[in-house]
C-alpha cells in the first residue's frame, strides 16, 4: 500500500462479530512527521477545492446543463455547507472525512488495517466516479458541439 508505513503486525483486538485478531501497525515518529507534511500539502488542495468547486458547478451548468452540474454539486438541503448526497462532491467530502479520521487515529493509536483498506477503497471509488462523470461530461459537450447552436446556453431550471 504505502512504502512509508511499517509492515502490519498481528495484534490482539476485539471486533463485533467474533473476530478477535486484527492486523495493526503503529507509526514511527519519522512516519508521523511525513504523514503530517503530506497532510499539510493535501489540505492546501482541500482549501483550493473549497474555494473553487461552486464556481466549477456554475460553469458546468452554463456549458453542459443542469443534469451534469447537479451530478457534480448541489448544496445539501439542510443548509450546511456540504454537498447533497449522491453528487460527485459528496463522495469527495465523505472520503475526506474517512481519511481525516484515519490520519487522526494513525497519529494517536495503532492503525487497524481493515480501516486503512476501507479508506483505500473509498479513494479508488472516487477515481471510478470521476471517470464516469468526465465521460458523461464529454458526451454532453460532444452533443452540444454537433448541435446547430452549440453556443446556446443549456436549458436551465433556474
Amino acid at each position: 500500500m504505502n512504502a512509508d508505513l511499517p509492515p502490519p503486525t498481528s495484534g490482539m483486538g476485539y471486533r463485533p462479530g467474533g473476530c478477535s485478531r486484527t492486523r495493526t501497525w503503529q507509526l514511527t515518529e519519522e512516519a508521523k512527521t511525513k504523514l503530517n507534511a503530506r497532510w499539510d500539502e493535501y489540505y492546501q488542495t482541500v482549501v483550493d477545492w473549497n474555494v473553487s468547486h461552486r464556481t466549477y458547478a456554475i460553469k458546468l451548468r452554463v456549458l453542459a446543463g443542469d443534469a451534469i452540474a447537479d451530478g457534480f454539486f448541489v448544496g445539501d438541503p439542510s443548509g450546511a455547507r456540504k454537498a447533497k448526497s449522491g453528487t460527485l462532491c459528496s463522495y469527495f467530502e465523505h472520503a475526506h472525512d474517512t481519511v481525516a479520521a484515519l490520519k487522526k487515529a494513525a497519529l494517536t493509536l495503532q492503525v487497524d488495517r481493515t480501516k486503512h483498506d476501507m479508506a483505500q477503497r473509498e479513494v479508488d471509488d472516487i477515481y471510478n466516479r470521476v471517470d464516469d462523470f468526465v465521460g458523461q461530461l464529454y458526451r454532453v459537450l460532444a452533443e452540444k458541439e454537433r448541435s446547430d447552436e452549440p453556443l446556446k446556453p443549456a436549458q436551465s431550471r433556474r
